[in-house]
């Protein structure tokens, strides 16, 4: 009796495992097959890197940015332009955006994204570039919502008709605020949307809305001599020299391998050059935007890079100056110790933009 007894429970148990194996069969089963079909598409399709280099993003989107920049611009003829005006802090930029701010068929916008800047800033600044970036794209298609995050509300713009050669102090002085909607409305009547700003720090963080098909998007890049702008002790404490020039060397081997449909939609401007030959820059600037050359505008031009003298100590008031006063002031304003360092953080850049090192002078 004992062993029958003993034999059946050994059989209940072998019973049990087998039972147990046979489910974890089961359950492994369904596993495997999906796993197989991984590795057969595994082997057909190998799998992309997820985060190509720029080199290689340029070059895979080549024919598709041809093709792409082809129809913005047949699109562009009948509809909007867009021009981004990508500069520096103190390069002259003030003045390059308001040769266009005082032409009748652009719709200017000054440093829009220094709200954002104040809002978020101090971080990183290279973490706001994708920000920087989103805002840019919504104010190009005269969507100003996003402002209503950082600002009060902008003074009215001037209406279409009264349009001329305008004192934007009295602007100041005359124009109530207004609703952004109607801010909104009025950049819609302009075929060319200009924004000036200096916080998007690297040409590579507009590709994306250089190859967007409801953008007609060219970019003006402005370069300055950097010893001319370098006379305050922010700049050489701060580390903000090295950073504008590691980003303006950037730019500048960006630019160097760029394929030929962003070479059409990107064109660089020495400041030294349009105060030195201001009517031939600013009929080549005006016929890359798409733009008719006003004879008041050439005027202003030259009345502008004409004046008395020059003055540093308000850089961000636009007003006549002398302009080969100006190019050269930093002669006179640096040490030497000072324009050395500047040429060694910013020496490779200054040789691709064809400024001549002192080095041998000093």
């Amino acid at each position: 009796m004992k062993g029958r007894r003993r034999w059946r429970g050994e059989h209940r148990r072998f019973a049990a495992v087998l039972v147990l194996y046979t489910l974890l069969l089961l359950l492994l089963v369904p596993y495997a097959l999906d796993y197989g079909a991984r590795r057969g598409r595994a082997d057909e399709e190998p799998l992309l890197r997820r985060c190509p280099s720029l080199e290689e993003a340029l070059k895979e989107e080549d024919e598709a940015g041809t093709a792409g920049a082809a129809g913005n611009g047949s699109a562009g003829t009948a509809g909007k332009r867009h021009i981004y005006l990508h500069a520096t802090w103190r390069t002259g930029s003030s003045f390059l955006g308001e040769l266009f701010n005082q032409h009748p068929d652009v719709f200017y916008l000054y440093e829009p994204m220094w709200h954002l800047w104040q809002a978020l800033y101090p971080g990183d600044a290279l973490s706001l570039q994708g920000a920087l970036r989103d805002m840019l794209r919504a104010l190009f298609r005269c969507d100003f919502s996003v402002l209503r995050l950082y600002t009060a509300p902008p003074a009215a713009p001037r209406p279409r008709g009264e349009i001329g050669l305008v004192d934007g102090a009295a602007c100041e002085e005359t124009c109530p605020p207004r609703a952004l909607r109607e801010l909104e409305a009025e950049c819609r009547k302009y075929p060319v949307v200009v924004i000036k700003d200096v916080r998007l720090l690297e040409l590579g963080a507009l590709l994306p809305l250089l190859r967007e098909p409801g953008l007609n998007l060219r970019v003006v890049q402005l370069f300055r001599d950097p010893r001319a702008p370098q006379h305050r002790a922010e700049f050489f404490l701060g580390g903000a020299l090295e950073v504008i020039c590691q980003a303006w060397l950037r730019d500048l081997l960006l630019a160097r391998r760029a394929p030929g449909w962003l070479r059409r939609r990107y064109t660089q401007l020495r400041y030294e050059d349009l105060v030195r030959e201001p009517r031939g820059e600013l009929r080549r600037l005006l016929r890359f935007a798409g733009l008719t050359v006003p004879p008041a505008l050439e005027d202003f031009v030259v009345n502008m890079t004409r004046g008395a003298a020059y003055s540093s100590d308000r850089p961000f008031l636009i007003s006549a100056r002398d302009a080969r006063e100006a190019v050269h002031a930093w002669r006179e304003r640096l040490s030497r110790q000072q324009v050395r360092q500047v040429e060694a953080a910013c020496g490779e850049a200054m040789s691709i933009l064809a400024y001549p090192l002192s080095a041998g002078d000093a």
